[in-house]
């Protein structure tokens, strides 16, 4: 049995299937492994699925409205699924260390798609085609599915942190943790923190992708993190958890320096992407 991420998706007919959220996620695992290349010239474009992911790092359908907090995805087995497969469009010639896109950008893209016909439903589109066209309409990532490919629009990079976990068990600094996806977990390292000098976003390492063969290809050096570089922490993580102790220096940006943060009685000092 096959299913895809599409499949996963309740108005896509999940619930016609009798499956939960987690069972189909599970299912996929089990039935369908990632695409090892994606932009083939060769082939014929699979299903296309959009998604947008915000400054908080909530997921959407492109076309979910409104986009807020009752309107995302929530399923944490999904999520994982769906973010642990996440890779740069192949079509993309954007810097993927970081990537901001503004309200405004946003606004723009989605003007662009809504004067146009749905070019995901042409049924003759070539893989790189399709890749290409979205690329041109800010789909900078692909989360990709055996028979289907999931360009995704992210305001900030393609992982968001989203809680800071705090280990007061003894054990020091290493046990604090970042969570992002679902559930997946990374240490927080504070004196790693940068921060964008155009936004004032603060980005911390990017996690290690859980797939293994992502780790393997980087640990052989034929590919780089696919998150990229550096991710952002969510704006709520940031205000609710480290704002008391955090200081931005607008005027030190252009030297590099992008202020301080107190953590565990230490202060540690931010760079600027």
């Amino acid at each position: 049995m096959s299913i895809s991420f599409a499949a996963l998706q309740p108005q896509r007919g999940l619930q016609r299937l009798g499956l939960s959220f987690g069972q189909g996620a599970l299912l996929c695992r089990r039935g369908l492994h990632t695409s090892s290349v994606v932009g083939s010239s060769q082939r014929r474009a699979p299903r296309m699925y959009r998604y947008v992911q915000d400054v908080h790092g909530q997921l959407f359908l492109h076309d979910t409205v409104p986009k807020n907090l009752t309107s995302c995805f929530k399923n944490a087995q999904f999520l994982d699924f769906f973010i642990a497969r996440l890779r740069p469009n192949p079509a993309s010639a954007i810097e993927t260390r970081t990537l901001t896109i503004s309200v405004d950008d946003e606004d723009a893209y989605r003007g662009q798609e809504d004067a146009e016909e749905d070019w995901t439903l042409d049924d003759g589109l070539a893989e790189d085609e399709a890749c290409r066209r979205a690329d041109a309409r800010g789909y900078h990532w692909v989360s990709p599915c055996q028979g289907e490919l999931n360009f995704v629009r992210c305001h900030g990079s393609p992982v968001v942190f989203r809680d800071l976990v705090k280990d007061d068990s003894g054990e020091g600094l290493g046990g604090d943790k970042l969570r992002w996806a679902g559930g997946y977990h990374e240490p927080f390292q504070p004196h790693r923190l940068m921060v964008d000098a155009a936004t004032g976003y603060v980005y911390h390492p990017s996690p290690t992708p859980p797939l293994r063969s992502a780790q393997r290809k980087m640990s052989e050096g034929r590919e780089k993190n696919p998150f990229g570089d550096y991710s952002l922490l969510a704006s709520a993580l940031v205000l609710e958890r480290l704002a008391s102790s955090l200081e931005l220096d607008p005027d030190a940006f252009e030297h590099g320096k992008g202020g301080s943060i107190e953590w565990r009685g230490k202060r540690y000092e931010m760079g600027v992407l």
